[in-house]
Parts: C-alpha cells; sequence; structure tokens
C-alpha cells in the first residue's frame, strides 16, 4: 500500500480518451474493365499501322490509360480501373448524373487522337429489373 501522509494525495490514475467511432457508411465500387477493340482504322488511313490505347474517363478522378498497344487492328488491352467511394446521396447523385466514358486513343503522349468513344449512363444500374442487360 502506498504511504499516504497527511496531505499528500494518491497518485493519479491515467485514464485513455474515449474512443472516437466514427459509423462508417458502405462502400460502393464501380469496375470498369476494356478488354479488347476490333475492326480498328489508323487516322492516317486503312493502310497504316494503329498503335492504340484505352482510356477511361469518369466523375472527378484523372483519366485512366491502359497501356499502348502497337501495331495491331484488333488489340487486346485487358485494362481495369475501379472507383470506389463512400456511399451516400450525394454520391449516388453523382453517379447517375455523370456517364462514364471509355475511348480508343491513336498514338501516345500530345500526338493522341481519339478514335472513338462510348458514353455509358449508369442510370440502369439502379434499376434491379434493367441490370440484366449489362
Amino acid at each position: 500500500m502506498a504511504d499516504q501522509r497527511k496531505g499528500s494525495l494518491p497518485e493519479p490514475t491515467v485514464v485513455p480518451p474515449p474512443e472516437i467511432v466514427t459509423p462508417s457508411r458502405p462502400k460502393v465500387s464501380l469496375v470498369v474493365n476494356v478488354l479488347q477493340a476490333r475492326n480498328l482504322v489508323a487516322a492516317k488511313g486503312e493502310a497504316a499501322p494503329v498503335n492504340s490505347a484505352a482510356r477511361i474517363n469518369f466523375l472527378a478522378d484523372a483519366a485512366a490509360d491502359s497501356e499502348l498497344v502497337k501495331d495491331n487492328k484488333n488489340p487486346t488491352y485487358n485494362f481495369s480501373r475501379t472507383f470506389e467511394r463512400e456511399f451516400s446521396e450525394a454520391v449516388a447523385n453523382e453517379l447517375l448524373n455523370n456517364p462514364l466514358r471509355v475511348s480508343v486513343l491513336e498514338g501516345s503522349g500530345k500526338s493522341q487522337a481519339v478514335l472513338g468513344t462510348a458514353t455509358i449512363d449508369l442510370e440502369a444500374l439502379f434499376d434491379i429489373g434493367k441490370t440484366g442487360n449489362w
């Protein structure tokens, strides 16, 4: 037992601060896979070789490009990008109001030309009956 003389206080007990627990929101993930392109034609014409890459644009995230596939009119990209957010009403609105864009680009660096772009409306993902179309 500790020596408790008159006028002395017991040794203080250290109490850890309360743990702050923030409720976590479920995350929503969208995985976009660009597998391949077919029958590409170079900007210079059908006889020219095609060096191409796939690009994915979505939300405010920076565009993501696949590796350049050289001299191939039927390239296989096998390129994937995942977009992940904590789910909220604001995120749902963002997903509904911003289409996904997938482009095929010819060339690299500053000399890129867009060979084609697909714009995909994601509203169908929120309609249970329509997801079978994907």
